[in-house]
């Protein structure tokens, strides 16, 4: 960081073109910091003081809130970041989750998996017969409809192939057509 205090400053010790108006003017990407009357350049938020001494950008999944920062933070699980130079991480929305520290997006809850928070780190399995397809994610309000069975817990709703049908109440299985009966739908 480049540090001058505001009482010792002179047009000999800095150049007119770097303090026009006997104001510290820093490089792009840097802001002045007055801190017990000293000036001194520091990264913007997004960026990183890199080794050579100037700022560098935040990776995608990172993060920097305060200037001068000497390195970005991954963001924490349930939330993302896709950009380079962020100064916060977006939380994953309804029915997605992140479950790594410095994830670059959310990723969709399962047809028969649910999170209905935002900012969630995993997503729950849906209790037997019931699925989230419908509510992309957000919750499990659709029980098995008719015609379909339940795969398990979890795992969410699949179509009777032609010649079984369901009734649509929780069934872990399709039912045969009796004899002289055709379904191609799945429904009886």
């Amino acid at each position: 960081a480049y540090e001058m205090r505001i009482s010792d400053w002179s047009s000999d010790v800095c150049s007119s073109d770097l303090f026009p108006s006997h104001d510290m003017v820093c490089p792009g990407m840097h802001q002045v910091v007055s801190s017990e009357g000293w000036d001194r350049c520091v990264c913007e938020s997004g960026f990183f003081m890199g080794g050579s001494g100037g700022c560098e950008e935040c990776p995608p999944g990172e993060f920097s809130v305060a200037p001068d920062t000497h390195e970005c933070k991954k963001c924490g699980v349930g939330g993302f970041s896709e950009v380079k130079k962020a100064s916060v991480c977006q939380p994953c929305l309804q029915g997605e989750y992140s479950g790594v520290e410095g994830a670059t997006v959310c990723v969709k809850c399962g047809q028969g998996e649910y999170q209905r928070f935002v900012g969630g780190s995993r997503c729950d399995k849906c209790p037997y017969g019931f699925s989230s397809k419908k509510s992309k994610g957000v919750i499990c309000g659709e029980r098995c409809e008719a015609g379909k069975y339940a795969l398990g817990e979890g795992k969410g709703c699949e179509v009777c192939e032609a010649g079984m049908y369901s009734t649509g109440v929780v069934m872990g299985r399709c039912e045969r057509c009796e004899p002289g009966h055709y379904v191609s739908s799945g429904v009886e």
